[in-house]
């Protein structure tokens, strides 16, 4: 993104086997220069569910990946509440370069790749400003079966590496920063918030991996 802010004001970040439709990039991108009060924007998302691991393939089926996703409030603390509840890629939508850059400066001290990568990236962006859905059909995901993120590795083994801990107090103190910038609730209130957060996720996800196999967790 760095590099790229020599030649261009705005970006996006995809997977290697997404697509963006470039007239829509375009659109996003155009909105945001006419509207610097939104910090971001996106149109709608397809999934494209492919019938093997293989990098070519056929294509099993075709779905939504996400329909309508703003974030409107002026509120901090409401945008970051609405976001929690209706969370998406926030990575995927069209940026201000200097702005991505800017809301980066925290997620690139993660040293694993990880949930909370992805977590402390796109709450950044949702705490940090507002989000504009437009109307058009804006990107396309790939998804192949048994291909496993976090290079193959499960739950327990993320949260047990070496980087975890520190990674963890990244994110913490880095969205309960953002979070309590003008003053609308306390730095300790904040961290208090994300904490519950992330907890919330981890245990939703230790629950989805494990279910009642090994009895009560």
């Amino acid at each position: 993104v760095e590099e790229a802010s020599a030649e261009s004001d705005y970006c996006a970040v995809q997977g290697d086997d997404d697509y963006f439709i470039q007239s829509s990039l375009t659109e996003c991108a155009e909105f945001l220069s006419k509207n610097p009060d939104y910090r971001t924007a996106q149109g709608r998302a397809v999934l494209v569910a492919m019938d093997s691991p293989e990098p070519v393939c056929g294509i099993n089926g075709i779905g939504q990946y996400w329909g309508e996703n703003s974030i409107e409030s002026t509120s901090i603390y409401e945008r970051y509440c609405y976001f929690d509840n209706k969370y998406y890629v926030l990575q995927f939508s069209v940026h201000r370069i200097n702005e991505f850059i800017h809301d980066s400066r925290d997620n690139v001290l993660i040293k694993d790749i990880n949930d909370l990568i992805e977590y402390q990236h796109c709450f950044t962006f949702a705490i940090s400003g507002k989000s504009k859905f437009l109307d058009c059909l804006y990107l396309v995901r790939v998804r192949h079966p048994e291909l496993f993120i976090h290079s193959g590795k499960s739950l327990i083994e993320r949260i047990t590496s070496p980087n975890w801990s520190a990674d963890y107090a990244t994110t913490i103190n880095s969205l309960s920063g953002t979070l309590s910038e003008d003053g609308e609730v306390t730095i300790s209130e904040a961290k208090k918030v994300i904490v519950e957060m992330i907890n919330e996720h981890f245990s939703k996800a230790l629950l989805k991996q494990f279910g009642n196999k090994g009895g009560v967790l």
